[in-house]
């Protein structure tokens, strides 16, 4: 067995672990996880809701992509983001604003 795929197999047993050890902890309330696996590639999101008050929720998300590319250098990249979400009580609106 190569040793590429002992430690691409390594690697996602470890991002397995951080992410279950993040849901599993008491400050950590996911309001989704998101886990995509295929056979060169895996991507996981953490999405949380419910920071703010009369001005709207704030969302936020965390992810990870890794592609392995065989012969190639692996790709990872990670991203980070954050929304501000605002319903109108009175018509059927929602607005949101924010970036990735």
């Amino acid at each position: 067995m190569p040793s590429g795929i002992t430690s691409s197999k390594r690697f996602f047993g470890l991002l397995l672990a951080m992410l279950a050890g993040l849901a599993a902890a008491p400050v950590a309330q996911a309001d989704s996880m998101m886990a995509q696996l295929s056979s060169d590639s895996a991507r996981f999101r953490y999405t949380t809701t419910g920071l703010g008050q009369s001005f709207g929720n704030l969302e936020t998300s965390f992810g990870f992509l890794y592609t392995d590319n065989s012969g190639e250098k692996n790709s990872y990249l990670a991203d980070v983001g954050s929304f501000v979400r605002g319903e109108s009580v009175e018509a059927p609106i929602i607005v949101s604003i924010g970036g990735r």
